[in-house]
């Protein structure tokens, strides 16, 4: 009996062993990526490796021949443009260079990629367009450059990643890029986005954490739905739309930090189930001294217990010394010359950390302070100078 064991075992292993299949190609001529496999090859290779030249029609070969692949490593690959019909996606005729195409490894509800497990993306690449790994339902790793621009609706929605950093160079992530993926515990989001897409996370079920950048301006519809283990959501100050459902079905949602010291009317703008049933165990945390305005103003009002923030005291060090200062004489703070021209948004914080006043600036200008009480301020402009003042 041990021999029979000791000889599966060993037949077993040898098989695993015989399974991984490496190959790297160096392409010299885009669109010819499938001159370079033998028959036996297209069914068996699981690691490939390619360099030098590639376009959609070369994808199209990967995603409809190499059924066996489990791990691309494109790095040294360039993404050339190209023209016609026998690209990745049936109704396009024109793809983009330096652009991941259109379903180039995708699959579909009914037929889904189930091996690639790990893709390497080109260094220079600056777009991944709709539906590029969709269903792709066993990759779990995938990087994302520092010079990416975008990543179109679908890109990645349905995959196994378990983690995803979006550059800050990326301005635009489309709806649903990243929805369905069940494992995905952790997302950084680029500090260059405006808009959280419509259901750009949604029934992303291990999703435990998000803080949505400074940036940000509005969050769209059920963008966050039904991430079912969502815990915590930070809300950034300048958010001036929150979608409908945006955040509904996220039944274990403990806690939720705004930033903006003004209540954000959702009444108005028809967005009363932006947070579906608010969970009764979620605290709401505001901004020092504004609790009375989030409890009467609806849908803030919902949540059972809300809270203000107690602020961090102001570290004096980290005040920097700049061409800005505080004119007693005048009850002024005075934005000299040598700042930059362009404007620049800024809050003046009191020493219990409220906001007394923000607005913008620019060089040469004066924000008066005759309004304020006696005490210490501190002027952040959100170029990261700040200037410290006292009121007598």
């Amino acid at each position: 009996m041990k021999k029979i064991i000791i000889s599966l075992a060993i037949v077993l292993f040898s098989t695993a062993i015989k399974a991984v299949v490496v190959k790297t190609v160096n392409s010299s001529s885009a669109g010819t990526l499938t001159t370079y496999f033998s028959p036996s090859e297209r069914g068996t290779v699981t690691n490939l490796a390619v360099t030098g030249k590639m376009d959609a029609r070369d994808f199209k070969f990967i995603r409809d021949t190499l059924k066996a692949l489990i791990n691309l490593d494109l790095n040294n690959a360039s993404i050339l443009a190209y023209s016609g019909s026998k690209g990745t996606d049936s109704n396009a005729t024109s793809y983009a260079v330096n652009s991941f195409p259109p379903f180039a490894l995708s699959g579909d509800e009914t037929h889904p990629n189930l091996k690639l497990e790990k893709v390497t993306l080109p260094a220079n690449i600056q777009k991944i367009e709709a539906a590029a790994f969709y269903y792709c339902i066993a990759l779990n790793q995938v990087n994302l450059p520092s010079g990416l621009l975008s990543i179109g609706c679908n890109a990645f929605s349905a995959t196994a990643l378990e983690s995803v950093t979006i550059p800050n160079t990326v301005t635009e992530v489309q709806w649903n890029a990243f929805a369905q993926c069940s494992s995905l515990t952790t997302v950084k989001l680029s500090s260059s986005m405006t808009n959280i897409s419509l259901q750009l996370f949604a029934y992303c079920l291990s999703l435990g954490e998000i803080e949505i950048p400074e940036s940000v301006t509005s969050i769209s519809y059920e963008a966050f739905h039904s991430c079912i283990n969502l815990k915590k959501v930070t809300l950034p100050s300048k958010l001036t739309d929150l979608g409908t459902y945006a955040f509904n079905e996220c039944t274990a949602l403990n806690t939720v930090i705004v930033k903006n010291p003004v209540p954000l009317d959702l009444y108005e703008s028809g967005n009363l189930f932006a947070f579906g049933q608010v969970p009764s165990q979620c605290v709401l945390w505001v901004p020092k001294g504004t609790s009375g305005a989030y409890s009467s103003t609806l849908v803030w009002s919902f949540f059972q217990t809300i809270k203000e923030v107690v602020p961090t005291s102001v570290n004096e060090n980290s005040v920097q010394p700049s061409a800005v200062f505080y004119n007693s004489v005048t009850d002024e703070i005075v934005m000299n010359g040598t700042v930059q021209n362009t404007a620049l948004n800024y809050q003046i914080i009191s020493v219990n950390g409220m906001v007394v006043l923000q607005g913008t600036t620019t060089a040469n200008s004066r924000i008066n302070t005759a309004g304020f009480g006696s005490g210490v301020y501190v002027l952040v402009l959100d170029n990261g100078t700040k200037t410290k003042f006292i009121k007598n």
